[in-house]
Order: C-alpha cells, then sequence, then structure tokens
C-alpha cells in the first residue's frame, strides 16, 4: 500500500466522524438552547405540582368524595380538561354566592368570600391559586397528571361545597 493509498483510506474513514464533529460544533448553541427549555418547560410542571401541594395543606378536609362522577372520570382521560371543569364549577358558585356583576376578577372575587365569611382567608388565598393555577394549566405551561388533575378537582370541589354550605 502506497502512502497515497493509505491517505484516502484514512481520510475516508475520518470523514463522518468529521462531519458530525464539525455539525456539533456549528450547532452547539442551538442545540444547548433546546435542551435548556427542555429542562425548563419540566421545572414548570413540578411548579404546579408544587403550587398544588402548597394548596393541599390549606384545604385539610379536600376529599374524593366531593368530586362528580364525570369529573373524576376525566382525571383520568383528559387531566386538563378535569382542571377546566373543577375551576368553572368553583368559580360559579363563587360567582353566584357573592352576587358580583361584570366579570370580576380572581381577588374581588376572593376579596368578597373573605367578606361575606364564606372563606376564610387561606381558603379565599386557595381559591385565587387555583384560578391561576388552571390558567398555567390551559396555556400548556404546567404538566398536568390524572394525579395533580384529581388533586385539583378534590380542592375546587370541596371549596365550592364550603360556599354552598355557609350560603344556605
Amino acid at each position: 500500500m502506497d502512502i497515497l493509498t493509505f491517505l484516502s483510506k484514512i481520510f475516508e474513514s475520518l470523514s463522518w466522524p468529521g462531519t458530525v464533529l464539525l455539525l456539533a460544533w456549528f450547532f452547539r448553541n442551538p442545540v444547548t438552547n433546546l435542551i435548556n427549555r427542555i429542562r425548563s418547560f419540566h421545572k414548570e410542571g413540578d411548579k404546579f405540582s408544587v403550587k398544588l401541594d402548597a394548596a393541599i395543606q390549606s384545604v385539610p378536609d379536600a376529599s374524593e368524595k366531593h368530586i362528580p362522577d364525570d369529573v373524576k372520570s376525566l382525571t383520568h382521560q383528559l387531566p386538563i380538561k378535569a382542571v377546566e371543569k373543577s375551576w368553572e364549577a368553583l368559580e360559579e358558585t363563587a360567582t353566584y354566592a357573592t352576587q358580583i356583576s361584570m366579570s370580576p376578577s380572581l381577588s374581588k372575587i376572593a376579596d368578597t368570600l373573605i367578606n361575606k365569611d364564606l372563606l376564610t382567608k387561606q381558603e379565599a388565598k386557595t381559591f385565587y391559586d387555583l384560578g391561576k393555577l388552571k390558567d398555567e394549566a390551559l396555556s400548556g405551561n404546567a404538566v398536568i397528571t390524572d394525579v395533580s388533575s384529581g388533586s385539583y378537582a378534590s380542592i375546587a370541589y370541596t371549596l365550592a361545597d364550603k360556599i354552598k354550605g355557609k350560603k344556605t
């Protein structure tokens, strides 16, 4: 084997690895940014669970018994839909109980629930937090599992039942 054949074989065997390394070097910033975005997305999902855990602590009597059967089945099939439906039920109950007209803000409803002694300050804060969590879930900025949607529904329907119980 002469020197030219030898060099040709070396170049041939190193061309693909060299091309891959060159492309990796060239696209290192976009790949790094993509990896960071994936990590960030995962952390957002974790934030939903952490915030939900805090809400669970403030409503210790939250239980699955408060959740209607149709919403229970949604928690397993369409968790985001279960969160949305649970929030709608809570918001409807709170809006009716406070008798506020004209699309009130979450903070306005929460303050009125406190002023009418329908919820404690901590429960009203949880009401507000559930509204914000619902927004995160529906915007796609949170990872919702069947377990977290079940917890969300438990809290939402427990608060709705408390509002109904004190309103009557």
